[in-house]
This record gives structure tokens, sequence and C-alpha cells, in this order.
């Protein structure tokens, strides 16, 4: 990267210059990459022209054996075994092609998000597999039924003594049974866990605006609906609690203006929030994976990422501003 390149960098404002952070963790990493990232699209390129007529050939050759060889040789045959077997051929071909642009992802994630994360004062940490589970958010009412959990990405630390937790989660349930049977994936995305220096005394939830279905169909008899004066967000929310006064006293205009920003930052409109014990969880879908490489078609200078790992730490910073979660008194 050029001097000139980087004195025309730009970086999110958080209200701290990442600049000096970039020249003194970052950019020394940035020739090292950008050189292993010119090495792995050389090599999937080559890949690639090796694999083109290795993949025509394996076509043509599982086309003839389905419905030429085979049915010559025996009176009834079924082309679905080599058909398959040719497609997981392929398959095995695509990835071995693809393996040297993941190899360099896979270091980016390594070498360089926790760098990334070392910006932020409080013992930040970013791992490549989360160790937490859905299920230790149970308590929050929020977590769907579901029968397996794939995870991903994990990220922790605390921002004015608030402990943060990042969690990237893939959540299925299989459904049905016989030919009916299926998995269908009951959430995809990150649960972001804020934890507060005041006991919340009930819960507060807030949940997509399904109308009566949303309060019959998860079992929030039990808990009162809370109506605010903000149209904007009782057009995308329903909020339910247990203490009318905690609840009105939590969703501030301020608060309220935040979270609607963050459906739009993760372009999430299926976002649910929920306050519980000492806990603010905000259950995220998105399709995106989080915490990856850029395209390895552009220079390895990874301000892209950088821009948006501050972008989006800073959204949950200042709701822990909003709420002021790192006081102890205020409920």
């Amino acid at each position: 990267m050029k001097d000139e390149d980087v004195a025309n960098a730009s970086f999110y404002n958080t209200g701290s210059d990442f600049m000096p952070y970039y020249r003194a963790q970052i950019l020394p990493q940035v020739v090292e990459f950008e050189r292993s990232r010119i090495e792995a699209l050389k090599d999937f390129r080559t890949r690639v022209l090796m694999a083109i007529p290795l993949g025509i050939g394996l076509v043509c050759f599982g086309i003839w054996l389905a419905f030429f060889k085979l049915p010559s040789m025996f009176e009834e045959t079924d082309p679905t075994f080599p058909l398959i077997a040719m497609a997981l051929a392929l398959a095995g071909i695509s990835a071995w092609c693809a393996s040297p642009i993941q190899a360099f992802k896979t270091s980016v994630k390594q070498k360089i998000y926790p760098r990334i994360f070392g910006f932020f004062q409080g013992n930040w940490v970013h791992s490549e597999k989360s160790p937490v589970s859905a299920r230790d958010f149970d308590e929050s009412s929020l977590i769907p039924s579901y029968d397996t959990e794939h995870k991903g990405d994990y990220v922790r630390g605390d921002y004015k003594g608030v402990p943060l937790q990042i969690h990237e989660s893939k959540l299925t349930r299989t459904e049905g049974s016989g030919k009916n049977r299926r998995t269908v994936t009951v959430f995809q995305g990150v649960l972001v866990c804020l934890g507060s220096n005041k006991k919340f005394k009930g819960r507060t939830l807030i949940k997509r605006d399904y109308g009566f279905m949303n309060w019959a169909a998860n079992g929030f008899q039990s808990m009162e609906r809370i109506r605010l004066e903000d149209p904007l967000f009782e057009k995308q929310f329903e909020v339910f609690g247990d203490d009318q006064v905690e609840s009105r006293y939590l969703l501030t205009t301020s608060f309220m203006d935040r979270l609607l920003k963050l459906v739009t930052l993760f372009d999430a409109k299926g976002l649910q929030a929920s306050f519980y014990d000492h806990k603010l969880l905000i259950m995220i879908p998105t399709g995106k994976n989080y915490f990856e490489a850029s395209s390895i078609f552009k220079p390895a200078t990874f301000i892209p990422e950088i821009n948006t790992v501050l972008e989006e730490m800073h959204a949950f910073f200042n709701i822990i501003d909003t709420l002021k979660l790192n006081e102890k008194t205020g409920l």
C-alpha cells in the first residue's frame, strides 16, 4: 500500500482517530497479506483453468454412463447413482479450486480481526468458534425452539465496564415426518448480549409486529402489551412487559431511535430484543457471514473490514451509553 493511499484512507468516525492505530498495528501486515492475496488469486485461477476441461469431461462421462452405457448393459437401470457421484465429484473439484481463497480468508480472520478489535479498550477477544450456546440466552424468551446449532464467530469484551458478547449462530429444526421430513432454519444471524450493572425487575420483550398472532403464538399472555407514542417504532415492533413502569422507563425515544438505526445498519427487519435479569439481548437475523475478509479481487488494505467493525461496534456502544448500562442506579 502506497503512502498516498494511507493518507487518503478514510475510517468511520467513532470519536477516536483510528489512523495512528492502523499505521502501528495493521499497516505492517498489509504488505504480507497483499502478497498472499496475489499468490492465492494466481493459484485459484490456475486451478480453475485445470478444472474446466476436467469438469466438462466428467459431466460428459457421467451422462454417457447414466443414459447410454448402463442401459445397454442392464435392462433396468437407475441413472441416479452415477449422476449423484458426478455431482459429488464436481463439488470436490470446486472446493479444491476455492481452497487457496479460503486459506487466505482464514488467515485474515485469525490475524487481522484480533488486531482490529484491539483498538477498543476493554480486553476484546475474537475467536472463530463461539464457546457459548444459544441455550445460554433462553431466559430472554426470544430463542426459538431448535434442534441443532451451527456456531460461528465470537467476540467479547467490555465498554465502560459493561460486558458485551457477539455470538454468530444458525439454528435449525427438523419438521414433518417420512417424505415430508425437512430441516428448516429458524434463526441465522448474531446474538448480541449487553450486560448491565443494574438488575431489571421484570422482562421487556421487543418483537416484530405480527399483530394478535404475535401475542397468542409466543406465550405472552401473562405479559402486558406496552403502548408507545412513537408511530415509527410502533409500526415495526410490538412491546410486551410484566412491569409497565420499567418498560416505559427503558424505551426512551433515544433508545427506540438507536434500535431502528440497528435495523437499517444490519438490514435486519426481523430484529428483536429482550431486557431481562442483568442483560439486554438483541437478536439480529441476517444471512451475512460476519468477520470475513472482503473480496479477494481487491487490495488487502482491510479498510472495508475495519469500517464495518467500527460502525457496528459504535452502534452497540451508543446503546450502552443511551441506557446508561454502566451505572448501578436508575431503575
